[in-house]
């Protein structure tokens, strides 16, 4: 036996040395598919094998791996660390805050489903991280990058499991983290944490369950982490499959056949959970609703348009109509992964390696996904779907594990010293170059202004939260109140006494309306507040014992004035109660959580005498002011005299930006007239109704 970690043991001493018990842990510790030894190594040798094992996992491996990922992972989202909370986040900020206060339970809050989410995990976390850090969310941001680089580790180690090469761990580590421009909101996106805490959960359980001393506690682990993962995320729940791809791969090498215990508990899990989910949301105003013929090709899309997405980061697809867009992102994916097929069979030509296998298999889990994606999407466009790129996360799994086979399979030692440095001098180029791709691609949507709108307001709110904290001991409602500035607009009152104003003693959350004396001292610092932050006055008052904003326009009533300044256009004169229209005309108005009315009315007895019209139809538009985004709520078909209340929905808008938005109400007749005798000679323009009121009555929230 050559000379080497065993020093020059003889062979005859392996018999005593390779004791029974050491072969057993052998037996179990071997590698699926080990390191090539060299020429005259006794690769029969237990020991000489366990050694080999353990350099699998050495302490100089893993610290490599690790400060290679935290230092990808500050490179790639320091940027996004002092970002303030957007969107999804205030809905939960807003349950958050129930919770401290004592609002709502907290088993029933942390069930309560986000649309067809059951994020348990995830809430739970996040209103521990409320009561103990409050609204910053730099701590928050920086723990889901780690938990993100966390899931790279573990990747690595399953690469240099499956490999024996040290290199592929790197690999897989750099393209799980690196592909940030291919898929990475769940990481800037703070409410979308439950996302790398599943992925960090379920790679940690199949690095658990591809060494197999201690099984049955390995199992254990690896299934509580399942179900640990699955309530953190549910909609990610196909994702589980992948530790029990490596449970029944390693398996099949001990020689087993039929399907193991884990993987029944996982897929019993799986079932369970799915089931728990239309059990909640059956129950609440979300509906889960199936549409397999349009769902199953939008699937197929995202799938065969991903290779491009990947190596193509930031590229939109601009095609023309839907389908054209569905067809050509196709096509450039099909195109792309021809070539990477083409040069895994040149490189692969002998045989494919164990991690090449497990990347394939690896593919069921992303798979799974993307088909509950395109199944539960499937009726947002192609177009949207390819935008929205946080459907295509879960591929990389399977894409960063390809990476490490690919890697670990090169070998230039045969090549002159020139070429090598040629070589590697192209690579590094080359995967720099994506790297910056990628990283631009992520930022480059990031919507820089909305997170500075967020953050600005919660820092003017704390100060609220002092200066009434100054003010005390006084009382706020406790309610919710509208603020047009946040994520669907409105914000509960806990929020000021429980996250912004955590360790204050004078200011109390009261009950759902304040008496008159306390709301004349909550109006003084109301007032002094706006000053102080250049508000204009008035904003938040307290008006009949409730919060209000005084700026939001819920209604337009040409009863109470002509509105000149506030947001009309394509009006005639006002005529009290009312303005005639011509061909079109807009209001501006808030969005509320109830239905939009308008009252209007048209002489149509006259215009069928005249005309032979039986109706006159006034279609609705809403145009979200900020985004300018229409959304249609409607047509009203007048067909009779006097003054007629039409009311329209406004969830087409509501479902896409929220509640408490500012928003055009933009109304359009395409049968406009003039008067008759002898109006009309004094009037010649067209017009079509008379507008008398439009709007909702969301002035207060409860």
């Amino acid at each position: 036996m050559p000379e080497g970690p065993l020093g020059n043991l003889g062979s005859g001493l392996l018999p005593a040395v390779a004791s029974r018990s050491l072969r057993s842990e052998v037996d179990y510790l071997t590698p699926t598919f080990p390191p090539t030894f060299p020429p005259g190594a006794a690769t029969h040798c237990p020991v000489e094998r366990l050694i080999r094992l353990r350099r699998v996992t050495s302490p100089r491996f893993l610290s490599i791996v690790v400060a290679l990922s935290v230092a990808l992972s500050i490179a790639l989202y320091l940027p996004t660390f002092g970002s303030s909370w957007i969107a999804d986040d205030i809905d939960y900020i807003n349950k958050g805050a129930a919770v401290l206060a004592g609002e709502v339970p907290l088993l029933k809050a942390l069930f309560l489903p986000n649309a067809e989410h059951i994020v348990v995990g995830f809430q739970a976390l996040f209103f521990a991280y409320l009561r103990l850090v409050g609204i910053d969310a730099f701590a928050w941001r920086a723990f889901v990058a780690i938990i993100h680089s966390l899931s790279a580790i573990f990747l690595a180690v399953l690469a240099r499991r499956y490999s024996g090469s040290a290199r592929a761990g790197f690999a897989t580590a750099v393209v799980y983290l690196g592909a940030c421009g291919f898929s990475s909101w769940w990481i800037w996106q703070p409410s979308g944490a439950p996302v790398p805490l599943l992925m960090a959960m379920l790679t940690g359980s199949a690095a658990l369950l591809a060494w197999r001393d201690h099984l049955t506690l390995r199992r254990i682990v690896a299934g509580a982490l399942v179900v640990a993962a699955l309530l953190t995320e549910s909609s990610f729940a196909p994702m589980a499959l992948l530790p029990a791809v490596v449970d029944e791969y390693e398996r099949r090498r001990e020689g087993h056949r039929g399907v193991g215990v884990f993987s029944v508990w996982t897929l019993a899990t799986i079932v369970s959970v799915a089931a728990l989910v239309a059990a909640i949301c059956r129950n609440s105003a979300y509906s889960i609703s199936i549409d397999l013929a349009r769902g199953i090709p939008r699937a197929a899309f995202l799938v065969l348009a991903a290779p491009f997405r990947f190596f193509f980061p930031g590229v939109p697809l601009t095609a023309g109509t839907d389908v054209r867009v569905a067809i050509l992102g196709s096509v450039l994916g099909i195109t792309v992964a021809s070539i990477v097929a083409a040069l895994l069979v040149v490189l692969w030509r002998r045989g494919i390696p164990a991690l090449a296998a497990l990347s394939a298999l690896s593919l069921l889990g992303p798979l799974g996904v993307i088909a509950l994606v395109g199944i539960g999407r499937a009726s947002n466009s192609y177009h949207a779907l390819y935008l929205t790129e946080r459907y295509f996360f879960p591929l990389l799994v399977p894409a960063a594990l390809l990476a490490g086979a690919v890697t670990g399979s090169i070998s230039l030692q045969a090549w002159s010293r020139v070429s090598r440095t040629l070589v590697l001098a192209s690579i590094s180029i080359a995967v720099l170059g994506e790297l910056a791709l990628h990283r631009r691609a992520m930022l480059g949507p990031i919507p820089n202004i909305v997170f500075e709108r967020h953050g600005a307001r919660f820092a003017s709110l704390a100060r609220l939260a002092a200066l009434l904290d100054r003010a005390g001991p006084i009382e706020i409602p406790r309610q919710l109140i509208w603020l047009p500035d946040l994520h669907n607009g409105k914000l509960r009152t806990s929020v000021l006494t429980h996250v912004l104003c955590r360790q204050c003693e004078g200011l109390r959350l009261g009950s759902g309306t304040v008496d008159a004396p306390t709301a004349a001292r909550l109006n003084a610092v109301l007032d002094s507040w706006a000053r102080s932050s250049g508000e204009p006055l008035p904003f938040l008052r307290v008006v009949k014992g409730r919060l209000v904003n005084t700026r939001m326009q819920w209604r337009v009533d040409f009863s109470e004035g002509d509105f000149a300044h506030r947001g009309v256009s394509g009006f005639y004169d006002w005529v009290k109660p009312y303005r005639w229209m011509g061909r079109r005309s807009e209001v501006t108005i808030h969005v509320g959580v109830s239905d939009i009315a308008v009252t209007m009315a048209a002489p149509i007895s006259d215009l069928r005498r005249r005309f032979g019209w039986e109706s006159l139809p006034v279609r609705a538009t809403l145009v979200d002011v900020n985004s300018g985004l229409a959304f249609p709520i409607g047509i009203a078909t007048i067909v009779k005299d006097g003054a007629q209340t039409y009311s329209f929905s406004t969830a087409p808008l509501r479902s896409t930006l929220g509640t408490g938005r500012a928003a055009k109400l933009r109304l359009e007749c395409d049968q406009t007239w003039t008067a008759p005798e002898p109006e009309s000679a004094s009037d010649q323009r067209p017009r079509s109704v008379q507008l008398f009121a439009a709007g909702s009555a969301d002035d207060t929230l409860p």
